[in-house]
């Protein structure tokens, strides 16, 4: 503080100094402590390739609006509604849960899994349906359908053919030879063995 205001080297101290306040940027290196900074019905613009950065929590409600590329990482969690429109994309063998549905992308080729053994999966050439042991297939070649335990039937365009029918003894069967492939009255099919 100038005690003698005629003086000229107080008056040229106070017009450096004046002159430091009116070219200084004090918020250059700014920091409020245990504060609050609040603009009320302002923008706050951060542009030029400036950062902003938080580190702690960041809390908010309204509208967030954001164009453009983001990225976010770590763990988290969507509560309401969500519509999207456009594309969405699963990389590096990520999965998809939705509820006990699992869409796993690097399982056998791509699969559905509905838990409890019972899955869809398309590998190379073929789609597959499982439940539990029982499974059907589909490729180039036909129609694989096959029980837990059973025969096991191919339809494809050679025709139809059935692995492991069960077997009944020509006695059962009315006398037909041994091979005949007999369907008793239920409709279920046997191979007639002689003996």
């Amino acid at each position: 503080m100038a005690d003698d205001v005629n003086s000229s080297g107080e008056i040229e101290d106070l017009m450096r100094r004046i002159k430091r306040l009116e070219s200084s940027t004090n918020l250059q290196n700014a920091s409020v402590t245990k504060g609050r900074l609040r603009f009320i019905g302002g923008l706050l613009l951060i542009d030029s390739g400036g950062t902003l950065t938080v580190i702690g929590t960041m809390n908010g409600e309204g509208d967030f609006t954001w164009t453009g590329p983001w990225t976010l990482s770590g763990a988290g969690d969507i509560t309401g509604d969500v519509d999207l429109t456009g594309d969405f994309e699963v990389l590096s063998g990520g999965r998809i849960k939705v509820g006990n549905i699992i869409l796993n992308p690097s399982d056998e080729g791509g699969s559905v899994d509905f838990g409890g053994g019972r899955k869809i999966h398309a590998a190379s050439g073929y789609l597959g349906m499982y439940d539990g042991g029982a499974f059907v297939v589909f490729n180039s070649g036909g129609i694989t359908i096959s029980p837990a335990s059973g025969p096991l039937v191919s339809v494809g365009s050679a025709g139809m053919r059935i692995s492991g029918l069960p077997t009944r003894l020509s006695s059962q069967s009315n006398g037909a030879p041994d091979g005949t492939i007999w369907q008793d009255t239920s409709g279920y099919l046997y191979r007639v063995v002689t003996g």
